[in-house]
């Protein structure tokens, strides 16, 4: 059996050779133009994850970014460590996100992040 085979849950594989050509390639780039590099990589809704969000926050400053209020909840519920948030917001593809218009949810998401002090809103997300 490939170790491909043997993957369940969402996993990074990666070139770790080509990654960080990249993230060098970026990095100079926007020192450049006086900007400051902020990488991140996106991976599908994943609330099962928490434990590993959990352990992750231990020793780095994460943030994670929030479509639904139920994940919102969970987060709320399960989070041991500080994380930052950003509620994502459609940028008009359909694709993933708030809709922009969409003043109850984003409402419903804040209010429920208040009830921890583990989540702190960041901002939006496009």
């Amino acid at each position: 059996m490939s170790y491909l085979a043997k993957i369940t849950s969402p996993t990074l594989l990666l070139d770790e050779k080509i990654c960080r050509s990249n993230l060098k390639r970026m990095a100079d780039k926007a020192a450049r133009n006086n900007m400051k590099l902020i990488p991140h990589f996106k991976t599908a809704q994943s609330p099962l994850e928490i434990p590993k969000l959990n352990q992750i926050a231990t020793h780095q400053s994460i943030s994670v970014q929030l479509i639904n209020a139920t994940t919102a909840q969970m987060l709320v519920d399960q989070l041991e460590q500080k994380v930052g948030f950003f509620i994502e917001i459609d940028a008009g593809y359909g694709r993933t996100g708030v809709e922009v218009s969409d003043f109850g949810l984003i409402e419903e998401i804040l209010r429920i992040s208040n009830h921890s002090d583990k989540l702190f809103f960041k901002g939006f997300y496009i």
